[in-house]
């Protein structure tokens, strides 16, 4: 059977309840991340804003919620303005080996959906949720090389056709449908590398609102009976991966142990608001400082050892030591690394104009340099082996998974820091009580009779 078909039947046949509790438990924690990430995003993002005001002057009098706006709107907008929240800060969930963020599309797609159809069940958006993320993890597990060489951003290009396999089993839709959904979806699913390297550009940050539009769109055109469907969407000869990856894709890791095995369990929490490429070596960096009581002036150089992933938070040089915008430092190693020997930690406020001019971050990061360790694989991007001289002194770390994965887990004090945190920068005040509201809402949402009891929260 094609990849495609085996997938498909996994979307449409999988119940709640053949799903191990450990995976679901991890899939609930990470819907509570993401919603306060987006709420997060309300006040500190303008560009993801204005997807919001978009939307509104697209009409009102929908049935779906906006999370930067009172109004209601259309399930198409809505989508397009809750997904440009998603990854406008860079704190949503990414995964321990896989390089995507396997919920960033999907989470705001199903709300509107969920909200448009009305009637769904906390274990109606759960299940779907938990489809789209295997389904966006496996479909980037099967890649056997990075595609940004080829200028393709792939994480939200995954994360968008993952997201239309859980949206095509929310709205109910049969396997020949959510085959229809797919090809839609490739009709309309890009993402440029160039984003990434642009100075100035907003597209980095709001991406992810094109992926979820793209979904919701795809699913609601093939509840309609568009037959788009191709004979093999994602193998064929003229395919997904032939279309983005040339064909140097392995079609076994897709589907091997499908619906025994879930990809969907290693997905992680980000404790810091940058790019995961550089979170093990925020985590050295603290350490060998912390314990070798060295303060910045005292470090006289930082060398890492990384996968190639290493290319994406160094170059081109010019950004990456001396980032013009947000969007550019947190995808910077030196300005990252700059600010923890500075300012100790990093966080929601690292990333303001006064930080990103600040002398001494900037001098701290022209000591970081890296070398490539070309036997790291794929899966391997996490691991960091880090190098600080510090008058004569030579000190040495080593990290293979990054803080908040599952075999380095954040601890729950942490965790709840972090939304508090998120809720703390919302466009519009939420009390903490408000904030524990949706949290518990969402970590309890196989409770849930209806997702509005959750969405209703945002505008009480």
């Amino acid at each position: 059977m094609k990849i495609t078909d085996q997938l498909v039947d996994f979307a449409a046949e999988i119940k709640l309840e053949d799903i191990p509790a450990s995976v679901i438990n991890v899939q609930k924690r990470t819907i509570a991340d993401m919603i306060s990430v987006m709420i997060g995003a309300t006040g500190l993002s303008d560009s993801a804003r204005k997807f919001a005001d978009t939307a509104v002057m697209s009409g009102t009098g929908g049935r779906c919620t906006l999370f930067a706006r009172p109004e209601k709107v259309n399930p198409w907008m809505a989508a397009l303005a809750n997904g440009a929240l998603t990854h406008a800060l860079d704190y949503e969930d990414a995964h321990r080996t896989a390089t995507c963020h396997s919920n960033s599309a999907a989470i705001p797609a199903l709300f509107a959906l969920a909200e448009e159809k009305g009637g769904c069940s906390g274990k109606d958006f759960l299940l779907a949720s938990l489809i789209a993320s295997e389904v966006g993890v496996r479909l980037d597990a099967g890649l056997n090389e990075d595609l940004l060489k080829y200028g393709f951003n792939m994480p939200p290009v995954h994360a968008s056709m993952g997201a239309v396999f859980g949206c095509g089993r929310l709205m109910g839709l049969a396997k020949e449908q959510i085959k229809d959904a797919i090809a839609l979806n490739m009709c309309q699913n890009i993402s440029p590398g160039e984003a990434g390297r642009a100075r100035f550009s907003a597209v980095r940050t709001i991406r992810e609102a094109f992926g979820a539009h793209a979904a919701v769109n795809s699913t609601l055109l093939a509840a309609q009976g568009i037959v788009a469907r191709f004979e093999e969407p994602l193998e064929g000869k003229l395919g997904y991966y032939h279309m983005f990856a040339r064909d140097n894709y392995t079609p076994e890791r897709v589907v091997k142990d499908l619906g025994t095995y879930y990809w969907a369990e290693g997905t992680d929490l980000k404790p810091w608001p940058t790019c995961r490429a550089t979170h093990t070596s925020i985590e050295l960096l603290q350490k060998i400082m912390k314990e070798q009581h060295l303060t910045k002036d005292d470090i006289d150089s930082v060398h890492l050892v990384m996968s190639d992933i290493a290319e994406m938070v160094f170059e081109p040089a010019v950004q990456k030591y001396a980032p013009e915008a947000p969007s550019i430092a947190k995808f910077s190693m030196p300005f990252v690394l700059g600010t923890v020997a500075v300012c100790g930690d990093i966080d929601l406020d690292s990333f303001s104009k006064e930080r990103l001019s600040d002398p001494a971050i900037l001098e701290f990061g022209k000591k970081v340099s890296y070398t490539v360790d070309k036997s790291l694989a794929k899966d391997e991007n996490k691991v960091t082996t880090m190098t600080v001289k510090a008058g004569g002194e030579t000190y040495t770390g080593h990290l293979e998974s990054a803080l908040g994965s599952l075999e380095h887990p954040m601890d729950e004090e942490r965790i709840r820091s972090k939304f508090m945190d998120c809720f703390a920068h919302a466009d519009r005040p939420f009390s903490e009580k408000r904030a524990e509201r949706m949290i518990e809402a969402a970590v309890h949402l196989d409770e849930l009779g209806d997702i509005r009891d959750l969405t209703s929260i945002i505008w009480e």
